[in-house]
């Protein structure tokens, strides 16, 4: 049971900080925890850029398997895989953390590629933690709960953007696959590709999932419906200074139009 993969297995988390890491052309291969800067991460992580081929079996990321601590200005690129190995089954694998357990800041996934079997998401496969002012680009491939931005949340995302294609059978969206906590201010405009429970933002929103001031391309995405309280726009609505008239996010403040493009 190879685990615990990365530049780093394992991270201090008794205030122990990794800052401006740099890592290009990055292969690691392992069972569980396998990430491009550290396998476990209980420290705090800030201005890292990690790019590679990355392979695990479970909670697989292109900066940290699985996170605990903080992540911070961080830019990830390449393949993130799951390798379903001796269980037959591969999950939590996302183009920066596999599992978010801590804290996921002004992060971006350019142009990754993700595929796994369940729990896929272009930033983070599955968030037991906050993911705040975060984005992803690329392709998303997985089974169940697919996400272009996040495969599983449990807790928070909020003020996030996902443009990655996602394609998956059941419980796929263009945020978010399944959600059972909270989203807020966000918008995807990747197409999504499913089966069944397939939606514009979310694909399944559990009981307690709760979904507010958050939007999708009905062109972009091909759908036109989202399970949870998300709103249906078109292009035109979503870009340029149109924007502001017909999404609900801080403009001026967090966000910001942009002629003939989405908000950033």
């Amino acid at each position: 049971d190879e685990r615990y993969v990365g530049l780093f297995g394992a991270t201090d988390g008794d205030g122990a900080t990794l800052a401006d890491v740099t890592l290009a052309n990055v292969t690691a291969t392992g069972n569980r925890d396998v990430g491009g800067v550290v396998g476990r991460n209980f420290a705090n992580i800030t201005d890292a850029t990690a790019s590679g081929n990355l392979t695990g079996e479970r909670f697989v990321g292109g900066v940290a398997g699985s996170n605990d601590g903080t992540i911070t200005d961080a830019t990830t690129s390449g393949n993130v895989s799951g390798d379903s190995g001796d269980s037959g089954d591969s999950l939590s694998v996302g183009g920066v953390v596999g599992v978010n357990r801590g804290n996921v800041t002004a992060t971006t996934a350019e142009s990754v590629t993700v595929t796994s079997d369940r729990s896929v998401g272009g930033l983070v496969g599955s968030n037991s933690g906050i993911i705040t002012d975060a984005t992803a680009s690329g392709s998303v491939n997985g089974t169940e709960r697919v996400g272009g931005l996040v495969g599983s949340n449990f807790v928070s995302i909020t003020d996030a953007s996902a443009s990655a294609s996602v394609t998956g059978d059941t419980h796929v969206g263009g945020i978010v696959g399944e959600n059972g906590a909270t989203i807020t201010d966000t918008f995807a405009v990747g197409s999504i590709t499913g089966n069944t429970e397939v939606g514009g933002l979310v694909g399944d929103n559990r009981d307690n999932g709760t979904v507010e001031q958050s939007y999708f391309d009905t062109e972009a995405t091909g759908q036109t419906t989202s399970a949870g309280n998300a709103t249906g726009l078109t292009t035109a609505e979503m870009q340029g200074s149109t924007a502001a008239e017909n999404m609900a996010l801080a403009f001026g403040e967090t966000w910001q139009t942009v002629p003939g493009g989405y908000p950033e």
